[in-house]
């Protein structure tokens, strides 16, 4: 008999705005032939970013869409061109970054020229990969989610998260462009 899939949020692995921030809360939503709690970053990443750009709140449908994006049936979590393809088929375009210094620099631009800046980014730490999501935070720094599980408020430098976090330098950073007309309050993939 086949597992019945769950999708059920823990309340407590939200911020007060509406982020995830606690994967490690996330036992009670599948995720291939896993858990959010041990494979989901990738979805919450792309969750997150879409409520930020968006203002959407529908969780479990990012979590359906992406689960057509995973490695070997959900293992080794979400596939990085899936994710953009996800994304870009929703009317996003991204500056693409793959060092500290790439990143910084993108990211000053994206300040510069949108209204309210996203970006996602893939590094790699000790034990594997991780999905991130970063905004505009307070005193000009990023906020970053989902990076220090449970803290809606994760402000650092980008240079302080490549120094704590990020094992081997290199990473995959999207940072949103000015989003194409549909972008907005657009559906699923």
């Amino acid at each position: 008999m086949k597992k019945q899939k769950q999708y059920v949020m823990n309340p407590s692995a939200l911020s007060p705005d509406g982020y995830i921030i606690h994967q490690g809360k996330l036992s009670g939503i599948s995720f291939g032939c896993r858990t959010s709690r041990d494979n989901g970053c990738g979805w919450i990443c792309a969750y997150n970013f879409l409520h930020h750009m968006t203002g959407t709140d529908d969780w479990l449908q990012v979590c359906r869409d992406m689960e057509h994006h995973v490695l070997l049936r959900g293992l080794l979590g979400v596939n990085v061109f899936g994710l953009w393809w996800y994304l870009h088929r929703q009317g996003f375009r991204f500056s693409l970054a793959f060092t500290r210094r790439g990143t910084e620099k993108k990211w000053a631009k994206a300040r510069r020229t949108q209204p309210s800046p996203c970006a996602i980014m893939l590094y790699f730490h000790k034990k594997g990969g991780h999905y991130i999501t970063f905004t505009d935070g307070r005193d000009g720094l990023p906020r970053f989610l989902n990076l220090r599980y449970g803290d809606p408020d994760d402000c650092r430098t980008l240079q302080e998260v490549y120094r704590t976090q990020v094992f081997f330098p290199l990473t995959v950073t999207l940072i949103s462009r000015k989003p194409a007309s549909r972008a907005a309050g657009s559906g699923g993939s």
